[in-house]
């Protein structure tokens, strides 16, 4: 096990020892929110995991996350890099 291996694997049990509710939901717009739930040891419980959301529309669901996570649509839009794009429409 290398040195940088070492330091991670105690940094990461520092600090899951440190976290104080198991039942967090990370939002976040890119994959950050997948590695702090691996990290700390907790259950993937946010509606975004493994997702990108470019900043602009990020800032939109967020401040309407009622309206996008119950009252919406995902449609698909189309592939990019052998991805699937799709979008989340609210229904009003």
């Amino acid at each position: 096990m290398g040195y940088k291996s070492l330091l991670r694997k105690l940094y990461c049990y520092y600090f899951q020892k440190k976290v104080q509710n198991k039942e967090c939901i990370i939002i976040s717009n890119d994959c950050t929110a997948g590695f702090l739930y691996k990290e700390l040891g907790v259950q993937y419980k946010s509606p975004t995991i493994w997702n990108y959301i470019p900043d602009k529309e990020f800032l939109l669901f967020i401040n309407n996350l009622d309206d996008y996570l119950f009252n919406s649509k995902i449609m698909f839009d189309h592939y990019e890099k052998n991805y699937p794009v799709c979008i989340l429409c609210p229904q009003k």
